[in-house]
């Protein structure tokens, strides 16, 4: 009975692997990263097929919305699981970005040269700028790779094909986790300090009215009320090109519970998104409901009045009418226009300011402008370090570097706002829509929060702005065939 090569082949490979596995398993950590390595590879080679890079999107997103969660009751029971898991965006981001190098070799071609440019930028100026202050080589790629990971991943997925039948199973994964966040929701307003003892979320709690801050299922108020302002636009959005009244009445409860999350931004972000739809309605539309808009602006501003002026008044004294040296958020605007101007045109270098490289290998830099006495910035505890994004690109980039990575995420958004109406199916109508309105909130958060590298907003945006502008470009390439 004669045997066939492949069964040989297959035979010395398994006795090859078990002969190596069990060498190995008398040192662990040899072990563990000849494993690691072997996964590594072998993922890389299977996203080489984008198909299966759509296939794990679901799930890949639904474990990075909740990361923080999970990693903080990992850590509660094993540290360096919890510690890992942190960084799963991250290793999902190399894996991905491998198998796109292996498919360029192999004659792909890539698409969005905006992107690369802005990268070009931003890595140029970066990178000058940490040679002149002499930015040792570690903190520099990390620093960089922290600043560019978010366009890096729009660069990705704007180079995977999507349809229409994608962008519907996506939007069913969220709608199932939406419902089940909203329903936790209700749990926390109830009794918020069960359940955040039971998920190990306990943290910073606000009250207005007699009302806690939510944060559901989030260890933060602040990615609670982003998430449900995010699906209260998608439901927008939904409203206006379907016109169906169901979708507006859910647009209103998710942001109401985004509200109860008593962020100012959140407040601001809504007012936005809902002068925008209105102003999409075009001109003569826009005249037509004039006066019923702004009866409805009143009717809000009697309603909620009282919580809108006190959110507001809150947030212009605690970030505005004080000292830079009483307010860490005011201090990092403060300090990085200093730096655009001293160090014109360039910044002091990635890793140096603003980021969370810059706080764990405490900068310098801190030092220099007297920051390391200010509270949440001191070296002992930089908690409100990274609680800013424009002063991490402006410190470490300079003006130039920030006015084109504003520049450019307008241009993305304006793209997205135009091209929506040239597109015939309505699922996908919605989502290019959507994903303009989400940028454009992210631009306006990003005033007061790290949105665009801090996790899970910058993966959620990246990716959803990727897949828009996908579907543009197979439109595109459809009209034009």
């Amino acid at each position: 009975m004669s045997i066939s090569r492949n069964k040989v082949f297959i035979i010395l490979l398994s006795l090859t692997v078990s002969l190596i596995t069990g060498v190995l398993s008398a040192f662990p950590m040899a072990l563990v990263v000849v494993v690691g390595l072997v996964c590594y590879v072998t993922v890389v080679i299977l996203f080489t097929n984008e198909v299966n890079i759509k296939k794990v999107i679901p799930v890949f997103l639904i474990l990075t919305l909740f990361q923080d969660t999970i990693s903080r009751n990992l850590s509660y029971y094993v540290p360096n699981l919890g510690n890992y898991f942190s960084n799963l965006d991250e290793l999902f981001l190399i894996t991905v970005v491998s198998a796109l190098i292996i498919n360029f070799f192999r004659g792909k071609r890539f698409k969005g040269i905006s992107i690369i440019l802005t990268l070009v930028f931003i890595l140029f100026f970066g990178l000058v700028s940490s040679f002149i202050h002499s930015v040792p080589i570690g903190i520099t790629f990390q620093g960089m790779f922290l600043l560019t990971k978010g366009l890096t991943y729009l660069f990705v997925f704007t180079n995977i094909s999507f349809n229409e039948q994608d962008i519907k199973k996506y939007v069913s994964w969220i709608k199932v986790f939406s419902i089940i966040i909203l329903v936790f929701a209700c749990v926390d307003l109830l009794m918020h300090n069960q359940l955040r003892k039971l998920l190990h979320t306990e943290g910073l709690e606000d009250y207005r009215y007699g009302i806690v801050s939510l944060q559901s299922l989030f260890v933060h108020p602040g990615i609670y009320g982003w998430f449900m302002l995010v699906v209260g636009i998608y439901l927008a959005v939904a409203f206006k090109v379907k016109k169906n009244y169901k979708y507006l009445l859910l647009s209103c409860v998710f942001f109401s519970f985004a509200l109860l999350s008593l962020r100012f931004k959140v407040m601001l972000s809504i007012c936005i998104i809902l002068f925008l739809l209105y102003l999409l309605k075009g001109l003569l539309k826009v005249l037509v409901l004039l006066v019923p808009f702004s009866v409805l602006l009143l009717l809000i501003s009697l309603a909620f009045g009282n919580f809108i002026t006190d959110l507001t008044s809150l947030t212009v004294n605690r970030y505005i009418n004080v000292s830079m040296y009483e307010s860490a958020r005011k201090a990092l605007y403060q300090v990085s226009v200093w730096i655009g101007q001293n160090e014109f045109p360039f910044g002091v270098g990635f890793g140096r300011y603003g980021g969370f490289i810059a706080s764990s290998n405490y900068s310098p830099v801190y030092y220099e402008y007297g920051m390391n006495h200010i509270y949440g910035l001191t070296p002992d505890n930089p908690i409100w370090a990274t609680d800013t994004y424009w002063p991490n690109i402006i410190g470490e980039t300079g003006f130039i570097s920030a006015t084109i990575l504003l520049g450019f995420f307008i241009y993305i958004s304006m793209k997205l706002l135009r091209g929506y109406k040239k597109i015939e199916q309505s699922d996908v109508k919605i989502f290019v829509l959507f994903a303009g309105l989400v940028l454009i909130d992210a631009i306006s958060e990003s005033l007061g929060e790290p949105v665009f590298n801090s996790s899970p907003q910058y993966v959620f945006i990246f990716i959803t702005l990727g897949i828009a502008l996908s579907m543009l470009k197979t439109r595109k390439k459809t009209s034009c065939s």
